[in-house]
């Protein structure tokens, strides 16, 4: 039974994608019944690292798909803000990308978490202490069923439009949607 008042029928994902307030459509109440269904079957393990960053690679690329392709060096910029906000700060990037390309996003605090069972990359977003999402309905889908922090900035502002912020790593902030707290909190 659907919780809250939503017609399913055609249209909505554009509706909902388009919408300049999610949390109309993601209230707490269709968050929570959201989790237990996802969380009423059994599930790999839990998110190994601090933060989840998401990088939208495969079938995304600077000339296929270009408005939802973000590129690498905010990824490098994000990576070197985190670790000097927090010594011995673990991350792990989950992608379907290319080793090659996204090589010079390892550190000796970052994993790339390449390819892989989407199974377990989703369950791993969704775990994770601190989310980084993408342009990427996969990262959305994540974050809506994550209880931890959530950030995104003003590339992904379609997706998540509530954010207010610009790409500069320097003001990546938890979305207000899900938590309003700072990147001094992190673990």
């Amino acid at each position: 039974q659907n919780p809250v008042d939503i017609n399913p029928g055609t249209g909505i994902m554009e509706e909902v994608s388009k919408s300049t307030r999610p949390d109309k459509y993601f209230t707490p109440k269709l968050k929570k019944y959201l989790r237990e269904l996802y969380f009423s079957t059994p599930k790999p393990p839990p998110c190994p690292y601090d933060v989840a960053i998401h990088v939208r690679r495969g079938d995304v690329t600077e000339h296929q798909y270009p408005h939802r392709y973000i590129p690498l060096e905010y990824y490098q910029n994000l990576i070197t803000h985190f670790t000097k906000k927090k010594k011995g700060l673990t991350i792990g990037i989950y992608s379907d990308g290319d080793e090659r390309e996204l090589f010079p996003l390892q550190s000796p605090n970052a994993t790339l978490c390449l390819g892989g069972d989407s199974t377990d990359a989703f369950h791993a977003l969704v775990t994770a202490p601190h989310l980084v999402i993408a342009k990427s309905y996969f990262s959305f889908s994540a974050a809506i069923l994550s209880q931890n922090i959530i950030y995104s900035s003003s590339i992904t502002r379609k997706e998540l439009p509530d954010t207010r912020l610009d790409p500069y790593v320097d003001e990546l902030k938890p979305l207000r949607v899900w938590r309003n707290l700072s990147l001094d909190k992190l673990p």
